[in-house]
């Protein structure tokens, strides 16, 4: 027994002389993490890399965007354009006419958020409910996914917003009493 408590007295004063030539600073301090000298110069060269391609991207775009500038400016048509299109005048007298189109809009989209909402609420129902009496509801609500995810949207707006080709008013039918 007492060669056992001798190495354990030897491995007990090898640890404490390891520890010993440790000061106080670095066993409080916690190591930090140094990247080499080939990752520096990797992120050196990626940074290098990066700026250089938002300088090309940024002098590639100036001269772009004053080319088209003055090729759209010294054209034949720009005093029409800018007499049509940015004319102060023309822009006021039409600002009723924007604004009332922007009420429509909002309009639009109030009715069509309630009725779309409780519709989508109801087919996601229909999908979900289960057994076999509820067969047919599953199949419309399946088949009218289906269908309209199938559908251009242009196309699913001029069915559903108008009634008719020939109608003199174009308002869609749900909105004419708004």
């Amino acid at each position: 027994m007492d060669t056992n408590a001798g190495d354990a007295d030897e491995a007990g004063a090898a640890t404490h002389a390891v520890t010993s030539e440790v000061t106080a600073d670095e066993a409080t301090a916690p190591t930090r993490w140094v990247p080499s000298e080939l990752e520096q110069q990797r992120r050196a060269y990626r940074r290098s890399r990066t700026v250089r391609s938002a300088v090309i991207a940024s002098v590639s775009t100036v001269l772009v965007v004053g080319a088209l500038g003055w090729v759209l400016t010294h054209s034949s048509g720009w005093p029409r354009v800018q007499e049509t299109f940015f004319d102060w005048d023309k822009a006021r007298s039409s600002l009723p006419a924007v604004l009332s189109g922007l009420w429509l809009n909002i309009r639009v989209l109030l009715v069509c958020s309630v009725l779309i909402t409780a519709l989508g609420l109801t087919i996601a129902v229909m999908r979900t409910l289960r057994g076999p009496v509820f067969f047919p509801l599953r199949l419309f609500g399946a088949a009218f996914t289906d269908l309209f995810r199938g559908l251009p949207l242009l196309l699913v707006l001029l069915l559903l917003g108008f009634e008719e080709h020939r109608s003199q008013r174009r308002q869609p039918f749900f909105l004419r009493r708004l």
